[in-house]
């Protein structure tokens, strides 16, 4: 479903966009939460065990239109640089909200002391690289395609 609203629903946005900012959704939520949920760290488990499983992949790519939805809106808000550390603060706290869900249904499992305030500065620092990212691949449409014609 988060696929096809991706893909489907902004018809001003070029499907390469949305496939990268798709990608880069799911690809830092995989990162994080491989990072944070696996030894060393094991701070939590997701789902009711540490073991990989096929539904963690499933879950994975959930993280896509989360990541999609945070890049379409910066560029339909318009948002400004100046008011970008407001976007950043506000995405903060709708992921804790958002993290907070996932553990009151028993997604998330905390071990070791880590307690949901502690993930707050994980998503501010994503969050930021998410938005450089935007300025940067916003700044790679402004460059012309390479001519693909051997050149002889």
């Amino acid at each position: 479903m988060g696929l096809s609203w991706c893909f489907g629903c902004p018809a001003d946005s070029p499907p390469k966009k949305a496939i990268i900012y798709f990608l880069i959704g799911a690809g830092f939520g995989f990162f994080f939460d491989h990072s944070l949920s696996t030894i060393p760290v094991d701070f939590y488990d997701i789902n009711d065990s540490s073991k990989f499983t096929p539904i963690d992949v499933i879950k994975y790519w959930m993280y896509g239109p989360v990541g999609y939805l945070f890049f379409y809106m910066y560029d339909v808000l318009k948002v400004k640089p100046a008011y970008s550390p407001i976007y950043i603060f506000a995405w903060a706290l709708l992921s804790l909200g958002l993290e907070w869900l996932s553990f009151s249904l028993g997604i998330f499992h905390y071990k070791h002391g880590y307690r949901l305030g502690y993930s707050f500065p994980i998503y501010l620092l994503v969050n930021s690289i998410w938005v450089i990212l935007y300025y940067l691949v916003q700044n790679a449409n402004d460059y012309p395609a390479p001519d693909r014609q051997s050149r002889t």
